[in-house]
């Protein structure tokens, strides 16, 4: 018989590689504009996907350093649009604020007409509407693609930057309607390509998703609140995976307390700092989400 013998190559990743870095809380590294002037806080995002978390895992993240949330409160389904409640919505928020965690809630959407992303706004608010006065951080809307749904890539190229960015603008708009801050969370690549990213970062807090090799920087030109640095954080003691996050506060012990300027609809006020720069910041959040400089 023929013997045929192959020769397998394995090239091992280092430390840091795009296989193996940021499995920890504060893996990443802070990105040259945050450091001075901010201060970093450590954040994870939560759903029902993490399961039930008790109260010792509660524990478990404030003892790896997390003081900060985003727990999804609703989602439309990838295929039908179909409106859900995330299941442990109440149950996560009660036991965040019980163990001393500040608190954003988002909003996964497959909306594709206004119509739909009104629909989906207005759900949002009535499922978070309970628990507003546990809720001290901006509310996000979660606008990015999924290969398998309605809201993927070819049809983000069919509808268009314009489309897109009033799509989120439909949404965002309700958010602050109803009295919050509002945030928006989408990738890189989204901002870049198929969303205004000056217009929208203009009229709310914005959360980057960039998972990148480079453990100091997030190669996106735009200013950002919170930058999720990756989706494989394990915290020691919970046997899921959660994506990580880092959340930039303004520290007005550098840096004199803004002044208000002009107060506008919703919960949106304009600021001035003593530099001269204006930033918006979330009237109810006990932070400050003023915007680098």
């Amino acid at each position: 018989a023929l013997l045929t013998v192959l020769t397998l190559t394995v090239t091992l990743m280092p430390q840091g590689s795009f296989a193996t870095y940021r499995t920890s809380v504060g893996d990443a590294e802070t990105p040259e504009r945050y450091q001075d002037g901010f201060i970093q806080h450590n954040c994870l995002d939560i759903s029902s996907w993490n399961g039930n978390l008790d109260n010792d895992d509660w524990e478990a993240m404030k003892d790896a350093g997390v003081d900060s949330v985003i727990i999804r409160a609703g989602y439309s389904k990838l295929n039908t649009n179909r409106l859900k409640k995330d299941e442990r919505v109440k149950q996560n928020i009660k036991r965040a604020r019980k163990h001393g965690f500040d608190v954003d809630v988002y909003y996964f959407t497959t909306g594709l007409t206004k119509k739909e992303m009104t629909r989906e706004a207005e759900f949002f608010m009535k499922i978070i509407e309970p628990y507003r006065d546990m809720i001290t951080l901006p509310v996000a809307l979660d606008f990015e693609t999924n290969s398998g749904g309605r809201l993927n890539w070819y049809k983000l190229r069919e509808l268009g930057k314009d489309n897109c960015t009033q799509l989120c603008i439909t949404f965002c708009d309700i958010i602050a309607d109803n009295g919050y801050e509002p945030m928006l969370y989408a990738s890189r690549g989204l901002f870049n390509t198929y969303l205004d990213a000056d217009k929208l970062e203009d009229k709310y807090a914005i959360w980057l998703a960039q998972y990148t090799r480079d453990l100091s920087a997030t190669g996106y030109k735009g200013e950002y609140y919170i930058w999720q640095y990756s989706s494989n954080v394990r915290i020691p003691g919970i046997r899921c995976r959660f994506d990580g996050n880092y959340l930039y506060e303004k520290d007005y012990s550098v840096t004199n307390a803004p002044k208000e300027i002009k107060s506008s609809k919703g919960a949106t006020v304009t600021y001035e700092l003593s530099d001269g720069v204006k930033s918006v910041l979330p009237v109810k959040s006990n932070k400050k989400t003023a915007k680098a400089n």
